[in-house]
């Protein structure tokens, strides 16, 4: 099972915020993450990350090995032939080691200051259609579209992307009936579990396995990924705390997703949820060494093709690290098979 990381943290001083995600990816590389996800998010401090592809450049440049995903960007805010171009650029810069994950977005919140629309239906609409015109600017030359909510005439895409014809492309999905779907188109699935029981992980990938089986084959074989908020702790009451903290995020989560949440001055507010601290600490990867390894050991015995762990659980840097050493040390040598162990060595 491969591993990635994801850092964009909210709960220090924002000065900081752009400072640790770099120290944290330069030590994903050097502990052996095979991956790390930037995400896409804007006027908020929830995972502030509005620059994302800037970002992947910036750390593609300081590091070697590790891929860098965007997962996810959101499609709908962005012009898909100035995007396409981006991408290219940037998988030319670092390499080819670019990996391109794609949504729709969770909650309104974005979308409502960028006076866009909320609705469904029709959000579901602008994602395929962008999603179509951007396999045109990767695939084909001279492209000309005329579709409802974008357009473009005798455009191609120069310098084309490292990874011909596109990056490894992933899309985001939360529901059993969209991992099929997307998978039998021939993508690879980002998904998260956080806060789920393991029959939630069984249905997406049973899902997405039966999609695969009648899959395009478009880019050749497809992976599943499983975002889950993963913390090793030093002892029982460095564990609550952290749990403490992981509750107070998935309070600001759930306010965001059904839009019920303030933000003052873009600092989200957590609002009131059914789940107990327990409930939501018993769905996350935060715990003793012992612990968070079983946990795992049950993702990769599913079958999920990569684990992304969400660690920054304040709140401080150092513990963020040390968390993540407690896991290379302890934890990460038993998540892989020996062709990984292998490749690793010779890397």
């Amino acid at each position: 099972m491969e591993m990635g990381g994801y850092w964009p943290s909210h709960d220090r001083h924002i000065d900081n915020l752009v400072p640790e995600m770099i120290e944290m990816a330069k030590l994903a590389e050097e502990v052996g993450l095979d991956e790390i996800a930037i995400g896409e998010h804007h006027f908020m401090d929830y995972g502030a990350t509005p620059s994302p592809l800037a970002f992947a450049a910036y750390i593609g440049a300081i590091t070697t090995r590790v891929r860098l995903m965007l997962s996810v960007l959101l499609l709908p805010v962005h012009k898909m032939p100035i995007l396409a171009g981006e991408v290219a650029f940037v998988d030319q810069a670092i390499g080819g080691r670019l990996d391109l994950g794609v949504g729709r977005g969770g909650g309104p919140y974005e979308f409502e200051r960028l006076a866009m629309t909320t609705n469904i239906d029709e959000m579901r609409e602008i994602f395929d259609e962008k999603l179509e015109l951007l396999h045109k600017l990767f695939e084909e030359k001279d492209v000309h579209f005329d579709g409802k909510y974008e357009s473009c005439t005798k455009t191609n895409i120069m310098p084309p992307p490292r990874q011909r014809p596109h990056p490894p492309m992933w899309l985001s999905c939360m529901r059993p009936e969209a991992a099929y779907h997307v998978a039998r188109k021939g993508y690879n699935v980002a998904t998260t579990s956080s806060r789920k029981p393991l029959a939630w992980s069984e249905g997406m990938l049973k899902a997405f396995r039966d999609g695969v089986a009648e899959s395009s084959g478009r880019q050749g074989p497809q992976k599943i990924s499983n975002l889950q908020w993963a913390y090793v702790a030093k002892d029982d009451d460095d564990k609550r705390e952290k749990q403490a903290m992981g509750y107070h995020k998935q309070r600001q989560f759930q306010g965001l997703l059904m839009n019920t949440c303030q933000a003052p001055g873009g600092i989200v507010e957590g609002v009131d949820i059914d789940e107990t601290p327990e409930q939501v600490a018993d769905g996350l990867m935060i715990g003793t060494i012992n612990e968070v390894k079983e946990k795992m050991l049950e993702v990769k015995e599913l079958g999920f093709d990569m684990l992304v762990l969400k660690t920054n659980i304040g709140p401080n840097i150092d513990d963020e690290k040390a968390g993540l050493e407690r896991f290379a040390e302890h934890i990460l040598p038993e998540l892989r098979d020996e062709e990984e162990k292998a490749a690793l060595e010779t890397a």
